[in-house]
């Protein structure tokens, strides 16, 4: 998203940014439910192309997650942007400002196994791709569960279930990626 000015009060901040007019990817998630492959291409090429743009720019996202993808506009099956860099870091950073940080079930499991030392990368964002590719093609997340705790133990376990039914009408190619 493009940020073009902020403004300071004596109370508050003021981030002014360009609109986007289409839904968070979440949303058309639940509202369409199956999407097409091609159009799953599409939206993961287009959220791979982002995050070679920001990591070349140093920039790490840390809390990718479909809240954080916006499309463009209502009519756009796969323009997106990302959005909410408030848990981003530069990749080189000798010290995170939040060492461990992201949202239980996307986060890679390296960022909840950190000790103290310790450093990860940019890879850490691709995790939380994987997943937004696993939700895109089952419509289910890899590590539900209602309980907080429950799904930080499933996300850093990471033992995800790639033989079920609901890929069998998928290429080859699709499931080649996403294991």
């Amino acid at each position: 998203m493009n940020f073009y000015e902020i403004h300071e009060t004596e109370k508050l901040f003021v981030i002014v940014t360009e609109f986007l007019y289409g839904k968070q990817l979440l949303k058309r998630i639940s509202n369409q439910k199956i999407l097409e492959e091609a159009i799953i291409k599409k939206i993961i090429g287009s959220l791979l192309q982002s995050l070679v743009y920001i990591h070349s720019r140093g920039i790490m996202h840390r809390d990718l997650k479909p809240e954080n993808i916006v499309f463009t506009s209502n009519d756009s099956s796969y323009d997106i942007k990302i959005i909410d860099f408030g848990l981003a870091s530069l990749i080189d950073e000798e010290e995170y400002l939040y060492k461990r940080c992201g949202t239980p079930g996307f986060v890679a499991p390296e960022i909840i196994k950190l000790k103290d030392g310790q450093h990860y990368n940019e890879l850490c964002d691709l995790f939380s791709v994987g997943v937004i590719f696993y939700i895109l093609l089952i419509g289910k997340q890899p590590f539900k569960s209602s309980n907080y705790k429950k799904v930080l133990k499933l996300n850093k376990d990471c033992k995800v279930d790639f033989f079920r039914p609901e890929l069998s009408g998928y290429s080859t190619e699709a499931i080649d990626l996403l294991q």
